[in-house]
């Protein structure tokens, strides 16, 4: 991963949704590429179910409202749109927060332990993503303020690509913020980027859930630590332990079942820290020459091939039984970790 940014390579300009250095676009010259057929798009919205926009939630509380809505947007617009990630990410924050009291919020409310106050959600997705032109709309007649892609995006160059294979439904997500600047513009951190990756199992709940709070958790634990007693590590860890905390309520109250594993990275100039749950991989690639190259994998992974950790379930009182082949706890899980997987705890 570059550090230095002076002058990229081409191929990563383009998966960075820029042709060149010379020809940046803008946040408007991106949705009016993603929105240019007006007309078409506002068909497809017009009657039925759009499946592909339906909630995966029956109610949301109060306090995941922002960031599960801008999550939801920004993944249509990414995947639907194919608009590169920071124009998903600016997008998605900037529609909600002018849209936040159609869902009976006046502003964006802090998570309080015990306070579990939902919302409707049983028309608010069709309304909010029939919304979606008309704020394309405004951007592109200047109502609202453009923007051009920050300079800090670049600092560390990224690619990404999620493929479903041959399962039914994508139940994995990924998170790539080169820099917390874009969606966080009062961050104490913009040299500080975060990306991660949620391999979801019996349900997208969870990795969806992962991918769309990491980043606030992780912000906050930042700004908390405006002095810098801690170092990235130690806020990466915290700010997954946090994020596990609002998952667990969430999964208890609405009867969650699915479970996600996690493998993350936040990375400055000096420091590149990892944290993970499960057995999804990081690897670092390390050229000494340009003949010479060493690819070291990063986590260890959390699996019931794993010794210790298979004494630890047992010793937990969990089971490790042999189903097809393999070793799984409680004769369902290959992973002796993982976000959510509310049964198991």
């Amino acid at each position: 991963m570059a550090t230095q940014h002076e002058e990229l390579d081409p191929s990563v300009l383009r998966g960075l949704g820029v042709a060149n250095q010379a020809s940046m676009k803008s946040l408007s010259e991106h949705v009016y590429e993603a929105f240019e057929d007006e007309e078409e798009l506002a068909d497809s919205f017009q009657t039925g179910a759009v499946i592909r926009q339906r909630p995966q939630f029956t109610r949301i509380p109060k306090h995941d409202v922002f960031e599960d809505v801008a999550f939801m947007v920004a993944e249509h617009l990414i995947n639907v749109k194919m608009t590169p990630n920071w124009v998903a990410y600016i997008f998605g924050n900037r529609y909600i927060s002018q849209e936040i009291k159609q869902l009976g919020l006046d502003e964006k409310q802090p998570f309080v332990e015990d306070i579990y106050d939902t919302v409707d959600t049983s028309s608010w997705c069709k309304k909010l993503m029939n919304g979606i032109p008309s704020f394309a709309e405004k951007i592109l007649k200047k109502e609202l303020p453009d923007t051009d892609l920050p300079r800090e995006w670049l600092q560390f160059p990224v690619s990404n690509d999620s493929r479903k294979g041959k399962r039914k439904s994508q139940e994995d997500r990924y998170i790539s913020m080169p820099t917390l600047k874009l969606v966080f513009p009062d961050t104490s951190r913009s040299d500080v980027g975060l990306f991660g990756v949620f391999d979801g199992h019996n349900g997208a709940e969870c990795s969806t859930y992962s991918a769309a709070h990491l980043a606030t958790e992780f912000n906050d634990v930042l700004k908390q630590n405006a002095e810098g007693k801690r170092s990235l590590e130690e806020s990466l860890q915290t700010s997954v332990v946090r994020l596990e905390h609002r998952l667990f309520v969430r999964c208890d109250k609405e009867q969650w079942r699915s479970g996600s594993t996690a493998v993350v990275m936040a990375v400055d100039n000096d420091e590149m820290s990892f944290a993970w749950l499960g057995d999804s991989a990081a690897f670092i690639l390390k050229s000494s020459s340009l003949c010479q190259r060493q690819v070291d994998k990063i986590p260890v992974d959390h699996s019931t091939s794993n010794k210790s950790e298979a004494e630890r379930v047992e010793a937990d009182g969990g089971q490790l039984l042999y189903i097809g082949g393999e070793l799984r706890v409680n004769g369902v899980l290959n992973v002796t970790r993982a976000l959510g997987t509310q049964t198991w705890k």
